[in-house]
């Protein structure tokens, strides 16, 4: 991923029944390849990897061409590494899930 940060949407977050959780404070503009407005951030959400759930931080963005993109603000809180050569995602150095297939 080449996003500082984690973004969902919001009719992902809808979905998921997350926007209960979300703190309009942090509302703005995102910036990158694109741009988007972000409505708000959840602080603390269970996000499942495989089997396993990890407390990550998920900014909401009004967004309607993506649903999810894993940023580099939980990669690195999770000690990620993306293993191109065995196409795998390992989280903390010691689990690992399929990825890129």
């Amino acid at each position: 991923s080449g996003a500082q940060m984690t973004i969902m949407s919001k009719a992902c977050a809808e979905k998921c029944n997350l926007l209960r959780l979300m703190d309009t404070q942090f509302s703005g503009i995102a910036q990158g390849v694109g741009t988007a407005k972000i409505l708000g951030k959840i602080h603390i959400v269970p996000l499942q990897i495989g089997i396993k759930f990890y407390n990550c931080s998920l900014t909401i963005v009004d967004n309607q061409d993506l649903d999810f993109l894993f940023g580099l603000d939980n990669l690195k809180k999770l000690r990620c590494i993306i293993d191109l050569n065995s196409n795998k995602l390992i989280v903390d150095n010691n689990y690992s899930v399929p990825c890129l297939n």
